[in-house]
């Protein structure tokens, strides 16, 4: 027998003075409902009278479902662009909360709330052009929706760099799926934003990443941005990013076989390693002796 739960009155918060339904957020869940749709709706609540009915493992019925719960924390995310904050957050909360109480178990409500999230912002956030790199937005898009929800739902804690990062290299431009640890660890090494810190790696290893950090600065200013430093200037722009994602030995190895073709002359690079190695970059990139360097590979 269906128990015919009201979805929209789960969704609405309760007043913490007698329990009833807090109104000032109820247009708010009858919005993200409407956006659902009546079928999405209707098929969450025999979800939820199927559930109710198991005491056992239902993971199939998850997965039967699960492209419903998609459907309202998609809406729940279009909906939100007209919320304040203090309702964009207890609604988001709410959504969590709801999927849990139809009978997603775990993290899987999580994991869906976020894979919803990152199919709203590719589009809206442009996430597959990094700058270096431009993808198209459908074809990202495609393959996003073929990759696992946990797998969606690390890329979308995943700065734009290492999403189109993951789709380019690691992917082969989209080809194939990327295994779930070989996300997290892109993860890892580019978090969505500064704040984050699920993911991250431990405090003592912060210093490590703002000294790569401050080297990845000073080879983008050579190598790819070419401010005033034409090195490589004839590689592309990809080809250019591998070189920057490279380290020192591979980064010397390359100006010291450039050096030797012009003048068999290694003191550049006896200097280059040397600032390289005390993470001291001004003096190099003020080094006339760049110019030298103007060659493609």
């Amino acid at each position: 027998m269906s128990t015919n739960i009201d979805i929209t009155n789960r969704l609405a918060p309760k007043r913490k003075e007698d329990g009833g339904i807090d109104h000032r957020y109820s247009r708010c869940a009858e919005k993200i409902v409407e956006l659902t749709g009546s079928v999405h709706i209707g098929r969450l609540r025999e979800f939820y009278d199927k559930t109710n009915q198991l005491d056992d493992d239902y993971s199939k019925l998850e997965w039967e479902y699960k492209a419903d719960a998609l459907a309202i924390c998609s809406a729940y995310w279009v909906a939100q662009e007209e919320f304040d904050k203090y309702q964009r957050n207890t609604l988001k909360k709410r959504v969590l909360t709801i999927l849990k109480d139809l009978g997603f178990r775990g993290q899987k409500a999580s994991y869906i709330l976020g894979s919803a999230e990152l199919r709203y912002r590719i589009p809206r956030a442009n996430l597959f052009n990094d700058g270096w790199d431009v993808v198209d937005t459908e074809k990202g898009m495609e393959w996003v929706r073929k990759l696992p929800m946990t797998s969606q739902y690390t890329l979308n804690r995943t700065s734009r760099h290492g999403i189109v990062s993951a789709y380019i290299f690691y992917a082969d431009n989209g080809k194939n799926l990327v295994p779930k640890e070989t996300l997290e660890a892109i993860q890892q090494k580019n978090p969505r934003d500064d704040g984050e810190t699920r993911g991250r790696k431990p405090k003592d290893e912060k210093a490590n990443r703002r000294i790569g950090d401050a080297r990845k600065d000073f080879l983008l200013n050579c190598i790819v941005n070419n401010d005033s430093l034409p090195l490589i200037d004839s590689v592309g722009l990809a080809n250019k990013w591998s070189i920057v994602s490279s380290n020192h030995e591979e980064l010397l190895r390359i100006v010291e076989q450039k050096l030797i073709v012009i003048e068999r002359d290694t003191s550049f690079e006896e200097r280059l390693r040397e600032m390289l190695d005390k993470h001291s970059y001004d003096e190099v990139i003020q080094d006339q002796r760049w110019e030298q360097l103007a060659l493609p590979l």
